[in-house]
């Protein structure tokens, strides 16, 4: 671990990020306090095992210390726009995001892109005199949990991001082959995995709602 690092905590369904100042110390957004506080690595910690979330690319230490240390103190915390991995993200890059939110918005979207879908592929089964009202419900939706399943349990292991998302795809993409299959053979095998496609895509087009502007926030209470 280094100045500037993106450090989170693995809490089992979610995880606790901050910016680690290079001196032991750690800046996080603590939703039990409901405010950005400045504490001892070791309180960040908890007892838990530390990592630190790799980037890509990302703004200088100096501007990412620079960012958090001004936020000590402020006060706000929303879970869906204003969590502590988007204050993290935003300390590292400028930018507010957070990988946990898409996660779980984009798994709760998708079974509403399948059923708005369903007319469609319940047409194509009926070409080969089978039904597939099945393979959107409770079968797909045990695909969705075992994605999320598979992405918060490498997330939470320091699996790079871009990895994460792709492993994912894949438990979705095969057990909606499987799920098909099961049901209605080859034609439910390619309706099936057509849907989930189609929940993937509006899953993403809905999965990052508006990120809190920390920009915005450190300017008022200036």
């Amino acid at each position: 671990m280094a100045k500037a690092d993106h450090l989170y905590v693995s809490y089992g369904c979610f995880t606790h990020h901050g910016i680690d100042l290079g001196d032991e110390t750690v800046v996080h957004l603590s939703r039990a306090k409901g405010c950005v506080c400045h504490e001892p690595l070791e309180q960040f910690a908890s007892g838990r095992v530390v990592r630190v979330h790799a980037w890509a690319s990302a703004d200088e230490p100096d501007i990412v210390v620079q960012r958090a240390m001004k936020s000590v103190g402020v006060v706000g915390y929303d879970l869906v726009r204003g969590n502590c991995e988007h204050f993290a993200s935003w300390c590292k890059t400028g930018m507010a995001d957070s990988r946990q939110v898409t996660r779980v918005v984009n798994r709760l979207a998708a079974p509403g892109g399948r059923w708005m879908a369903r007319p469609a592929a319940v047409g194509v089964a009926r070409l080969t005199g089978k039904s597939l009202f099945r393979s959107v419900s409770p079968a797909l939706l045990a695909v969705d949990a075992a994605q999320l399943g598979v992405e918060v349990l490498l997330s939470h292991r320091g699996v790079p991001t871009d990895k994460v998302e792709a492993a994912g795809a894949g438990i979705g993409f095969v057990g909606s082959l499987a799920v098909g299959s099961a049901i209605a053979g080859p034609v439910g095998a390619g309706v099936s995995v057509g849907l989930w496609a189609i929940g993937e895509m509006v899953g993403r087009c809905v999965s990052r709602p508006p990120a809190r502007c920390w920009n915005s926030v450190l300017a008022g209470s200036s």
